[in-house]
């Protein structure tokens, strides 16, 4: 029931992605999951977690960045909250406000990672390190 064994979890069994013991995006995948689970995440996709409003808890919650999907790991982001309500009020906004995978290179690694406004609870996990080509973490 720690971080690690439910990212661990998540990669053997329940990954729509299921990659392969010798893909090279697979640390990447279980870092990014790990970082989740350490920092408050809950998947409302997982049948042993128990359910209750991340934010009474703390935490946030799989779908809020779209981390844990069958997209690959570049793609678990989404526009914050902040930034859907600024663009309605602004013709134009200079600011990107995504959360989650910002920014990755050609070779499908993650470059920049935002968890800024997320609600987050618990520790980032040293696996951070095996992300080798991260170079923004904004918290």
């Amino acid at each position: 029931n720690t971080p690690h064994g439910k990212a661990f979890d998540f990669i053997l069994n329940r990954d729509k992605r299921k990659l392969s013991g010798d893909d090279k995006h697979l640390f990447q995948r279980f870092v990014l999951t790990l970082i989740f689970y350490a920092m408050g995440g809950t998947d409302e996709n997982d049948p042993k977690e128990h359910h209750t409003s991340s934010y009474a808890r703390g935490g946030w919650e799989s779908d809020s960045v779209h981390f844990l999907t069958g997209l690959h790991e570049c793609h678990w982001v989404k526009k914050s909250l902040e930034d859907h309500f600024w663009g309605i009020l602004s013709i134009e906004s200079e600011s990107d406000q995504r959360v989650g995978v910002t920014k990755c290179n050609n070779d499908m690694e993650v470059i920049e990672l935002r968890l800024a406004d997320l609600n987050l609870v618990g520790f980032l996990p040293e696996e951070i390190k095996w992300l080798s080509t991260l170079e923004s973490l904004d918290m």
